[in-house]
C-alpha cells in the first residue's frame, strides 16, 4: 500500500502542479504543493491504526483515547506544514481527502477479501477430518 499510496500521490502533484509557497518559514522545499504528501500519508497511516484499534481494543476508554489522539497527530501533521509555509491549507486539506478515498478504498476491498474468506465450501467439496488409521486385525495363528 506504502508504494500504490507514492506512485499516486506523485502522480497528483504532477496533475495538479501546483508550486509551494514562495517564503517558507525554515528553508525552501524542492517538489510540488497540491496535495500534501505529509497530510495524505499521516492520514493513510493513522487512519488504518485507527481502523485496528476500532475494530480490535475491547476496552471502551482506551480505544476512544487512543482514536482521539491519532486524530490530533493527523490534525499536527497537516498545521506544521502550514505553519512552516511549506504547504497552503488547501494542500492540506486535498492531502487529507485524499487519504479518506484512499482508506475507503482500501477498506471496501478489505471487506470483499473478508467476504470472500468467510465463504464455506459446497456440501459436495466439504472436506472432513480424516478417519483415524484403520488398525491392523490380529491374526491367531
Amino acid at each position: 500500500m506504502g508504494l500504490s499510496n507514492f506512485l499516486l500521490l506523485f502522480g497528483l502533484k504532477f496533475f495538479f502542479d501546483r508550486p509551494r509557497p514562495l517564503i517558507p518559514l525554515l528553508k525552501h522545499v524542492p517538489g510540488l504543493s497540491f496535495p500534501s504528501g505529509h497530510a495524505f500519508m499521516s492520514f493513510t497511516f493513522f487512519g488504518i491504526i485507527i481502523y485496528l484499534i476500532y475494530k480490535d481494543v475491547s476496552n471502551k476508554w482506551v480505544k476512544w483515547v487512543s482514536i482521539f489522539l491519532l486524530f490530533v497527530m493527523i490534525f499536527m501533521v497537516g498545521l506544521s506544514r502550514v505553519y512552516l509555509r511549506v504547504h497552503y491549507a488547501s494542500d492540506v486539506i486535498g492531502g487529507y481527502c485524499f487519504g479518506v478515498i484512499t482508506l475507503i478504498i482500501l477498506f471496501l476491498m478489505l471487506g470483499q477479501v473478508e467476504k470472500y474468506n468467510e465463504k464455506k465450501l459446497p456440501a459436495r467439496l466439504n472436506i472432513t477430518e480424516p478417519d483415524e488409521k484403520p488398525q491392523a486385525a490380529s491374526h491367531k495363528g
